[in-house]
Formats: structure tokens, C-alpha cells, sequence
């Protein structure tokens, strides 16, 4: 897979928006429990859940050459925003292979 487009900046994307979409590997199976080594970790890192935006790395965003989208990396930091009622993460969006071109919620028309 080719990155063939991208934003320049991370963009701010509701949370609700991104819970629909899946993990790169399945992750969205785990993302929502704090049960997970990950999950607790950041629970016990993250003290004021307010900073977390702030604080932590955006996650990845990939959309395929069909318009599909997934969450690449930072499926555990989306569920740290989900079990904290945070209403926006920052993500950084790529497209593959021509993904800048589907139509689809992530397309670059519906982002901006």
C-alpha cells in the first residue's frame, strides 16, 4: 500500500465518529476495555483526562483505495476518550492507494 494523499495538520474528529470505525487488526475488540495492558496503562498514566488531547500522540486514521477507513494505530487511546466522555481526538488521516478519491465519511470533501 502507497500513502497517495494525507492532511498536512491533524484534524479534530469526533469520538462518536471514530468508534464506528474498525481496527487495522481487529483492535476495536479490545479498544473499549480497561482490562487490557494498554487500556490500563493509560488509565493509570493519564491523571487529568482533560490534558489527554494535549498530552498524547494523535491517533491514525487509513482510508483504503475504496473509501473504507480504519483506526491504524491508537485504538486504546480512542477507547481512553470514549470511558472519559471526551468528545474529539485529534487524528492524523492517510489515504492509500488512490483512498483520497472514494466517496466515504472520511473522504477529504467531508473532513474539511
Amino acid at each position: 500500500m502507497e500513502v497517495t494523499a494525507y492532511f498536512s495538520k491533524p484534524l479534530k474528529i469526533k469520538v462518536k465518529k471514530l468508534l464506528k470505525l474498525p481496527g487495522g487488526a481487529g483492535e476495536e475488540k479490545t479498544r473499549l476495555s480497561s482490562d487490557t495492558v494498554q487500556g490500563s496503562l493509560l488509565d493509570q498514566a493519564i491523571k487529568r483526562p482533560k490534558n489527554f488531547t494535549k498530552v498524547i500522540n494523535p491517533i491514525t486514521v487509513g482510508v483504503n483505495k475504496d473509501g473504507k477507513a480504519y483506526i491504524m494505530d491508537g485504538n486504546h487511546r480512542l477507547g481512553f476518550a470514549y470511558r472519559h466522555d471526551l468528545k474529539y481526538l485529534k487524528a492524523v488521516v492517510k489515504y492509500y492507494d488512490g483512498g483520497e478519491e472514494a466517496d466515504g465519511p472520511f473522504s477529504p470533501k467531508k473532513l474539511k
